[in-house]
């Protein structure tokens, strides 16, 4: 929201979404204030951490949606090069903030780039990792995605689930980018799940 510049806060964009997601908003500005005093209350940790993530994925879905109805098709393509530019820009943020003094001694290779994935947005906590591997070796990996747009059950997600794959797509470019510039990520939608192959020439 901050990226796009919308100047209205996330309990705003009420219209559009389920009633369900609607009265979850306001966990996304507590997050955004690092207020986690208010998400203390009886409720179980899990039923907390699935609406929370039922309403992340749901403004992803309306925030795109969003923007692509509001934008003539004349400048969709530019739209679209905006978006992906901030995403992975945000990702390559992700990577320096949090792996600073990791990135000064020097690059990661395609594992160790994976494992630094730990704890992100997209590494599918906490249900297990979002990424299954099906090769690794020194300069190379192939993973395939387990918690991408297209895996998720949420229905807000699956008209645009083609275009945020690939947003989020680029938001691991960045990530990884961010941790060794030399590294190519080579993403291939299919079913039953999302393959990337990770190389350093």
């Amino acid at each position: 929201i901050r990226e796009v510049q919308a100047d209205r806060p996330s309990y705003g964009l009420t219209r559009g979404l389920t009633p369900e997601v609607s009265e979850n908003l306001w966990m996304l500005d507590s997050l955004s204030k690092k207020d986690l005093e208010n998400f203390l209350d009886d409720t179980h940790p899990k039923d907390l951490l699935g609406r929370l993530e039922h309403t992340i994925w749901a403004v992803q879905s309306w925030t795109l949606s969003s923007l692509t109805s509001k934008t003539a098709s004349t400048h969709r393509e530019s739209l679209d090069r905006i978006l992906d530019q901030i995403c992975w820009k945000l990702g390559k943020i992700c990577s320096e903030e949090r792996w600073s003094q990791q990135i000064k001694k020097n690059r990661l290779q395609p594992r160790e780039i994976l494992l630094a994935l730990n704890d992100s947005p997209l590494c599918g906590y906490p249900k297990g990792s979002g990424f299954l591997i099906k090769r690794a070796v020194a300069n190379e990996l192939q993973i395939e995605l387990r918690t991408c747009p297209h895996q998720s059950l949420y229905s807000e997600i699956k008209p645009v689930a083609d275009r945020l794959c690939q947003l989020h797509t680029h938001w691991l470019k960045g990530f990884a980018y961010g941790l060794n510039p030399q590294i190519v990520i080579e993403h291939v939608s299919q079913s039953p799940r999302c393959t990337q192959r990770w190389l350093i020439p």
